[in-house]
């Protein structure tokens, strides 16, 4: 790690500081929902591990952060990573999803392994980004042909800002998971992304 050392003009040590590097950051993962809706836990493999990308997550270590590396989240995003092209009857299970996964979906943030800090409905965590709930028609018949999804406004205020941040360390572990209300099912599989973000402090690595 970089240090600066403090010296009086006689040459005397008065202390020393290790160098951190702080910037904004955003920790993300992706939740696979099976139509099932069992329990989903996110933040626990990291890129290129069960065929993730860099796509799906940029986690480098399972369920924690680098050694040296503190992360304050001050905000949590759920963002839908589906789309759909096609028919009516695509369009309308798709809208079925999108109501039962925000409907009857809850998150906790779990740490050191399955130590609870707090629960809450899915529908708090809005995305503040993306596309706006839109269909459009491809021909005369106003068949739906095209939908995209967004949870709550493309805005930035309508983002969950947390009332006391999360802090991360790097070494402890700790996790996501998603809840769903017992016997609701979904129409096919659906992909979110579970978005932390907030402010990373690392050591400086060097002389």
């Amino acid at each position: 790690m970089a240090v600066v050392t403090v010296k009086s003009p006689t040459g005397k040590v008065i202390s020393k500081k290790k160098l951190t590097d702080a910037r904004p950051y955003w920790i993300y993962d992706t939740a696979t929902l099976s139509t099932s809706l069992a329990d989903t836990y996110v933040f626990q493999s990291p890129e290129g591990s069960d065929n993730k990308t860099i796509i799906d997550t940029n986690l480098k270590q399972f369920s924690t952060l680098q050694v040296g590396w503190q992360f304050v989240c001050n905000k949590i995003r759920i963002i839908p990573r589906f789309m759909s092209y096609g028919d009516a009857t695509e369009v309308v299970n798709l809208m079925k999803d999108i109501d039962t996964i925000f409907s009857y979906g809850v998150l906790s943030f779990l740490r050191e392994g399955d130590i609870e800090v707090w629960r809450a409905p899915l529908i708090l965590f809005g995305a503040g980004c993306g596309p706006m709930s839109s269909v459009a028609t491809a021909d005369s018949s106003n068949a739906p042909a095209l939908a995209s999804w967004s949870n709550g406004l493309p805005s930035a205020g309508s983002v969950m800002v947390l009332p006391i941040p999360i802090i991360l360390v790097g070494g402890r572990t700790f996790t996501f998971k998603l809840s769903f209300a017992t016997g609701k099912t979904l129409q096919a599989e659906r992909k979110l992304w579970v978005c932390l973000e907030g402010m990373l402090s690392r050591e400086v690595v060097g002389g």
